[in-house]
């Protein structure tokens, strides 16, 4: 642990200077976005209206937890990101502390001190201490409902056990709308699981509480788009992700556009719209172009599957702003094919014999490769997956062999 919080805070500190990207741009890629965002919710507590014609813009396609937190830290110390770094970097310590007490517990001593020991150099988990980006939160949360979801198996879902537990997930829905989906398969999952007496109360106040947390927000999206959005809009993000430039990442479609027989004049057709009426049109666009053209789709796919499931993602944009050799990418990705097949196999073998400990993970993996095949593939969905893997590897790696499970 006390390596760990010297890895973790020194990395805060160099991140800038020794990652690629960052030393680029200290805030690289979608960091902007949310720099930007954070820093408007600091001067004026509001999120999402462009303050300048050069303003990034994109903040109604984001969940907002991440910005405000963010802001209000902005708020006290002005505008230094690199604070927000040395921030993520304890956000990382404790995520990784619980999912150790979780490791332990679920597969003994000798895993989780391998849990603990890789997690210190684990790639995934290092970087999403450095970058701007809402990983570090989500995994935080993450590691927390994990434990509430162990508590709930062990001791019983109580009342305040799903308040507790309806909070974290607002929280999470907050940080990244995929939650959104999960928590209502959580929510079918505890009322077909749990004893008859709790079957409806649990998932009716994890349901509530979660919406009390998400209910700000949705009450404001009524306020500033005029119409029902629980968290973000999501037309842009799609039509980015399905048009003839994206090769399986999100690209700005080509303007003119044909699709089909028809020329499309995508923002002159859009610019008198309201927020809604052009989220709803991008969105038919890109269904319109993959009906016009359904023989692109699974080459398509296949895009977009292998950029969320190379560790690397090396996009067309990518190989045009960073020249990585080639045979350091294929390296690197045949690495990780062997490092995800040897934790799926520790997987299956935690399987065996906790049957319904895992359904957080199995929830959310599930999820984030439908929603990697709707939009576009990014590595950055298996970040929330990272601690996961990690301990089914350290499982397979420390020899761990499941005992029969208890019976009842």
């Amino acid at each position: 642990m006390i390596i760990l919080i010297v890895v973790r805070l020194g990395y805060g500190l160099v991140a800038t200077r020794v990652d690629p990207f960052l030393k680029k741009n200290p805030l690289y890629g979608d960091a902007t976005n949310y720099d930007e965002a954070a820093w408007q919710f600091a001067q004026t507590n509001e999120i999402g209206v462009k303050t300048t014609p050069e303003s990034v813009g994109l903040h109604e396609y984001r969940a907002p937890l991440y910005s405000v937190i963010v802001g209000t830290v902005y708020k006290v110390i002005g505008h230094r990101p690199q604070s927000i770094r040395m921030l993520q970097a304890i956000w990382a310590i404790i995520s990784v502390g619980l999912f150790f007490v979780s490791c332990r517990h679920l597969f003994g001593e000798r895993v989780g001190l391998w849990f603990l020991g890789l997690a210190i150099i684990q790639p995934q988990l290092l970087q999403t201490s450095g970058w701007l980006y809402t990983e570090c939160l989500l995994i935080l949360l993450l590691a927390v409902w994990f434990l509430l979801h162990l508590k709930g198996l062990r001791d019983g879902f109580t009342p305040r056990l799903a308040i507790v537990t309806g909070v974290v997930l607002g929280m999470l829905s907050l940080t990244r709308p995929t939650f959104l989906p999960v928590t209502f398969l959580y929510v079918m999952w505890l009322a077909f699981q749990l004893r008859q007496k709790r079957r409806v109360i649990v998932p009716v106040i994890i349901l509530l509480f979660a919406g009390l947390v998400i209910a700000p927000w949705t009450y404001r999206n009524e306020r500033v788009y005029g119409g029902f959005v629980p968290v973000a809009l999501s037309g842009l993000l799609f039509v980015m992700a399905n048009n003839p430039l994206s090769h399986g990442s999100a690209m700005l479609p080509p303007d003119p556009w044909w699709i089909g027989d028809r020329e499309v004049h995508i923002w002159a057709e859009s610019k008198d719209m309201s927020i809604l009426e052009k989220d709803a049109y991008l969105n038919r666009l890109g269904m319109e172009w993959l009906a016009a053209n359904p023989e692109k789709i699974p080459q398509l796919e296949a895009e977009k599957y292998y950029l969320t499931l190379s560790p690397v993602g090396y996009s067309e944009a990518g190989k045009k702003n960073f020249r990585i050799p080639m045979i350091a990418v294929r390296l690197a990705e045949a690495l990780f094919i062997l490092y995800v097949a040897i934790s799926l196999r520790g997987y299956g073998l935690a399987r065996r014999r906790y049957k319904t400990h895992f359904v957080p993970f199995t929830y959310l993996s599930v999820t984030l490769l439908l929603v990697a095949g709707v939009f576009s593939g990014s590595t950055r969905y298996l970040l929330p997956l990272a601690p996961f893997l990690l301990m089914f590897f350290c499982a397979v790696l420390a020899k761990w062999r499941p005992e029969p499970a208890p019976t009842a």
